[in-house]
């Protein structure tokens, strides 16, 4: 490819995602999008009142051919999504409301299977469970949360925690995989 043809081809996919993300502002007034977020399939995001999101965080809402159509991702109200954070919602993420997610945050509501050692991953069948978070979570920087885990309502993911399970209402919990540390209430 030619440089005159990579600018054209950057230049038009720089357009779309700008229009993709006006549209978006357009839909949710009162969301701040950083102009470097990355919407796929966008009209399967919905957003509460007053949410931020910030720079090159990934939002992919599902809808592919490769998930049968499924998924979305909810955002409740005033909640906060750091820098560089990726949301897969192929198998559906609902957050609450007052919800702080820090820098670096994977949460994945899909994940392939491996069972037949006989065939490559990537032709093993795929897994999808729906994600939630609910109200008044802090997730700390460099946490992931795995398909079908609820993380329950005032509860804190410790840094770079790896969420495997559901996480109990009120809690702190941290480490790979994550354990509860201590009781909040």
């Amino acid at each position: 490819m030619g440089l005159l043809s990579w600018l054209f081809e950057f230049t038009r996919e720089n357009k779309d995602k700008q229009q993709k993300i006006l549209s978006i502002r357009r839909r949710f007034p009162t969301a701040k999008l950083a102009p470097s977020v990355e919407v796929r399939n966008p009209d399967r995001l919905e957003l509460g009142e007053n949410v931020i999101i910030d720079m090159n965080v990934l939002l992919h809402c599902g809808g592919s051919a490769w998930s049968d159509g499924r998924g979305s991702i909810r955002i409740g109200n005033n909640c906060y999504i750091g820098p560089n954070t990726v949301l897969f919602g192929a198998g559906d993420i609902e957050i609450g409301n007052d919800v702080l997610v820090s820098p670096n945050v994977t949460i994945t509501s899909h994940q392939h299977t491996f069972a037949d050692n006989a065939k490559p991953i990537r032709l093993q069948p795929i897994e999808f469970k729906k994600v939630v978070i609910e109200d008044n979570v802090w997730i700390g920087s460099n946490a992931v949360i795995l398909p079908g885990v609820t993380v329950g309502r005032d509860s804190v993911l410790g840094a770079g925690a790896v969420a495997n399970k559901d996480v109990p209402a009120g809690s702190l919990v941290g480490g790979i995989p994550a354990v509860l540390i201590k009781s909040l209430r």
